[in-house]
């Protein structure tokens, strides 16, 4: 059997809740599995602005897929797209034929596990500068409160002159 390696980025509503995105990006991932597809790496890229109008909506909720599968597969798995309300646009790529399956799916844990690591890195600095900032802006406050006071003695003492 051949196992070739596909992305396929799809585009649903963005008036629909998380939650039910979330659902919709399990029922994918489940046909995938269902059509003897191994699941890579699935990336929700969020709420972005479209490059065109698509059935009158200006932004879409973007999600990628990347799993190892066989060419029937696809037929099954965008049919099953196709018939989806909530899913307005898609795409699939073939990224790579004759794919080793366990070597591949090594990889893609690495890929996965160094995504994890720096999203937990950005997180964290993203909280480090946070937490300076806020006191950045707290010794302005105090700063301020106590420069108004001193101001104001400067103000009495110019008037006794």
């Amino acid at each position: 059997m051949l196992t070739h390696e596909y992305e396929t980025v799809v585009i649903f509503r963005p008036d629909l809740d998380d939650a039910v995105t979330k659902e919709n990006t399990a029922k994918l991932e489940a046909v995938i599995t269902e059509n003897k597809g191994t699941m890579l790496l699935t990336d929700d890229w969020g709420k972005r602005k479209l490059a065109y109008e698509i059935d009158r909506h200006l932004k879409g909720h973007y999600v990628l897929y990347n799993f190892l599968g066989d060419p029937a597969a696809i037929e099954e798995i965008e049919r099953r797209i196709r018939i989806n309300d909530s899913i307005i646009r898609f795409m699939t790529v073939k990224l790579e034929e004759n794919v080793d399956i366990p070597a591949r799916v090594a990889t893609a844990a690495e890929e996965r596990a160094r995504r994890e690591e720096e999203a937990r890195v950005r997180a964290e600095e993203a909280a480090a500068e946070a937490a300076r900032l806020a006191e950045l802006e707290a010794s302005a406050h105090a700063h301020r409160s106590n420069g108004s006071d001193s101001s104001d003695d400067d103000d009495n003492n110019n008037d006794e002159e």
